[in-house]
């Protein structure tokens, strides 16, 4: 079956009495940094949702979303000319759909791409959230210079260290001074590598980088919506490097219940470790828990191992 049928044929089976499907297209679906490839689209009172398999052929997940929208915010890619679609509901988890404005095997998606946005942007309510740039409150902003800092930290030195060791050590000799000597000089070259990094690092913290959100009396400020303090259960710190389909070497996940409904979960990327201290300036209560970061125990011992076995 072609995309086009596939797509007309899933949303359409999620239509009841009465209704008419509106401008489908295909797309992307972020939740939870999680990533699917589907179907999208609406009618006067739903937003119509069928993901697709990795190859494209079969349905593997349909959902009728009521279009209770708190608020939606639209940016399109200066490169990709992807349409970023970041939708925050009254209740329940908010998500981005990730539309194209041509996909060649769906004739009618340049039609329907632009009609799509400006409905389910006119469901939400005319007074935006005020954005984040423009709130008063502590940023937290992305840390650009930290994965080379942890790199040179976790890696470089006990990396020299140990080189240099073994080096003295297959020569058959090991000077006291000489080791010292050149543990002088390791040290030198790694202050003057690294300090211009920690300097672009400290300004980067004040002055420069994405604003990943806003934190005051009231509670977190993202792009696209705000948590108070009192419907944040949890946070949970992940020191990722790599995710399934992004690099990003941090994030946090706000557990959140809105309405006294289901908690759900909203991830915040590129969340900085002392974003956390801060948090818990305006919460002290709050419960905050680190996922262990593995990466570093195997990265850098296993890059020296095999250094060390290459000169051996």
């Amino acid at each position: 079956m072609k995309m086009k049928e596939l797509m007309l044929k899933s949303l359409s089976a999620l239509l009841e009495d009465g209704e008419e499907l509106k401008y489908p297209v295909y797309g992307r679906l972020e939740e939870d940094g999680n990533m699917f490839f589907g179907y999208f689209g609406l009618t006067d009172t739903h937003l119509l949702v069928a993901l697709v398999s990795s190859t494209g052929k079969q349905i593997t997940y349909t959902a009728r979303v009521p279009l209770d929208i708190r608020s939606v915010s639209v940016k399109v890619g200066a490169l990709t000319k992807e349409t970023k679609i970041d939708i925050s509901f009254n209740d329940g988890a908010p998500c981005r759909i990730v539309l194209f404005p041509k996909v060649l095997l769906i004739d009618i998606q340049k039609d329907n791409y632009p009609r799509f946005i400006e409905i389910l942007s006119s469901r939400a309510p005319k007074s935006r959230e005020v954005s984040i740039k423009d709130r008063d409150g502590i940023r937290i902003r992305w840390q650009y210079f930290n994965t080379l800092i942890y790199f040179e930290l976790f890696g470089a030195i006990p990396m020299a260290i140990i080189l240099i060791t073994m080096l003295d050590i297959k020569d058959g000799t090991f000077a006291i001074a000489e080791f010292f000597d050149l543990m002088l000089t390791c040290f030198s070259v790694f202050l003057t590598l690294i300090g211009p990094v920690i300097v672009l690092s400290v300004l980067n913290r004040f002055l420069f980088g994405k604003i990943v959100a806003v934190l005051d009396d009231k509670g977190v400020h993202l792009e696209n919506d705000t948590f108070l303090w009192s419907e944040i259960k949890l946070v949970t710190y992940v020191p990722d490097v790599i995710s399934r389909h992004h690099l990003k070497y941090c994030r946090a996940v706000l557990t959140v219940s809105r309405g006294g409904g289901e908690n759900f979960d909203v991830t915040v990327d590129h969340f900085p470790l002392y974003g956390l201290r801060k948090i818990k300036r305006f919460s002290p209560s709050l419960e905050i828990e680190v996922k262990k970061g593995k990466w570093l125990i195997f990265l850098m011992p296993a890059a020296a191992a095999l250094i060390i076995s290459a000169i051996m």
